[in-house]
């Protein structure tokens, strides 16, 4: 019987175990190959971290030649004495873009610390570089007693790709020249958390021991000036800290966006108005001893009119707005155009001199008291008899 192996035979052909045998080789095949990736991609990872951190040191030693530009403005919240609870400790965030005019910043602050009155006194650029030696910004006498706000800046990770950028402020009291009094080291009064900077964003902080007395407030803010008028309020200091994305006296860089005037630019400028406008003092200001000044900080448009207008400096800060909306009405002859249509940044200084104290009125002269008559015997003193010692 032939058909027997015959019939074996084919069925050992068509078996269909023997198809699965190429499938099996391609996925051996496959998990070989796929082993070798996982070995290459391996090795490529441990030599990018032996390599990155090379390229990172590299990186960061050209970023700590770059300076970091910063834009501090100090405000102060006046609270009437034991009124409202401490302010908190937080450090808060807002975005600096919207922040166009001096109302807003008010505002936006005014929601931070409700209660309190808030004002700007002092708006100040530090060009800082990573290193130890921070940016300062001094309010008081440099040699004698004052407060110093210090900002240093250092690198962070970032996002693994793109380092990020931390801001270190610290608050210091200083009880005098520390070079030549060496025995009162300088107190620190505030010390927050280091922040990671967003672009176009302003963070700003204060702390319950960043009150002073009238006696200091004068002394930090209005020099001249009696604490004896501020002696029912509380004040504290606001910092509002944005890190700028090119140096703001350069704005736009190679193709500028602005043209930034210095003091005496600006002091030009102000002289050669069109439209003058003097602010309109508060009455309690017509007093001996608030004496002060005021600069606002304004963008000028190509119409030589005021497009916005914030504090840059001020030693009255009570009469903030009154100085801001007459600097809204200032107007600029077309010739400040003449060669460039780009927006002019400049400061305008009012000043305010209070009138002299008046001497006090004299007394009225009191009755002459008549000498005595040395004619009359009356009225004439007994003379006194010399005592005559006998001789012994």
């Amino acid at each position: 019987m032939k058909a027997g192996p015959e019939t074996d035979s084919r069925s050992a052909a068509f078996d269909p175990h023997n198809l699965l045998l190429p499938q099996r080789r391609y996925s051996a095949l496959l998990s070989r190959t796929f082993a070798l990736t996982r070995l290459c991609l391996s090795t490529a990872f441990i030599i990018a971290g032996l390599i990155a951190p090379a390229f990172a040191q590299e990186r960061e030693q050209e970023e700590d030649k770059k300076p970091v530009y910063v834009t501090v403005r100090v405000f102060q919240g006046r609270v009437n004495r034991g009124s409202t609870p401490d302010p908190t400790d937080q450090t808060f965030k807002l975005n600096t873009r919207a922040q166009t005019d001096y109302e807003k910043w008010i505002a936006s602050l005014s929601k931070a610390y409700p209660g309190f009155e808030i004002a700007q006194v002092r708006t100040e650029l530090l060009r800082i570089f990573p290193s130890p030696n921070p940016g300062r910004v001094i309010f008081g006498p440099r040699n004698g007693r004052n407060l110093q706000l210090l900002v240093n800046v250092a690198y962070s990770p970032g996002d693994g790709v793109t380092p990020g950028l931390n801001l270190i402020p610290m608050v210091e009291y200083h009880f005098g020249d520390e070079k030549t009094d060496k025995k009162y080291p300088p107190v620190m009064q505030a010390f927050p958390v280091p922040i990671d900077v967003e672009e176009g964003m302003t963070y700003f902080f204060t702390h319950k021991s960043l009150s002073y007395s009238p006696e200091s407030y004068v002394n930090f803010v209005r020099p001249g000036a009696s604490p004896g008028d501020f002696g029912s309020s509380e004040y504290f200091f606001i910092f509002a800290l944005t890190k700028e994305p090119f140096n703001p006296a350069q704005p736009g860089g190679e193709k500028p966006t602005a043209r930034v005037f210095n003091d005496k630019q600006s002091a030009e400028l102000q002289a050669s108005a069109v439209k003058k406008v003097e602010p309109e003092w508060p009455a309690d200001y017509n007093r001996p001893g608030f004496d002060g000044r005021i600069q606002v900080r304004v963008e000028i448009g190509p119409d030589g009119r005021v497009a916005h207008a914030g504090i840059w400096n001020s030693s009255l800060p009570e009469a903030n707005h009154q100085a801001i909306a007459a600097a809204r009405q200032w107007q600029f002859p077309a010739t400040l155009f003449a060669e460039s249509r780009l927006p002019v940044y400049a400061t305008l200084t009012f000043e305010h001199k209070s009138p002299e104290a008046k001497p006090a009125p004299a007394q009225p002269n009191a009755p002459a008291t008549a000498a005595p008559d040395k004619t009359s015997p009356a009225k004439a003193a007994p003379a006194a008899k010399r005592q005559v010692r006998p001789k012994k």
